[in-house]
């Protein structure tokens, strides 16, 4: 693999990431109201 290839590679998942991040953090905003701003911190460490 060529870096160029890498690069590309990391950068979709890069965004896949954070379209499932964003999307858990929709969800947890409708489950849990005021409380999703900690639980979305959790998450985002959990990925990274």
């Amino acid at each position: 693999l060529g870096v160029r290839k890498l690069l590309l590679l990391s950068t979709i998942l890069m965004f896949i990431s954070f379209l499932i991040l964003g999307f858990y953090v929709q969800f947890i905003r409708v489950a849990y109201g005021d409380d999703y701003q900690a639980i979305a911190i959790i998450c985002l460490l959990v990925f990274v």
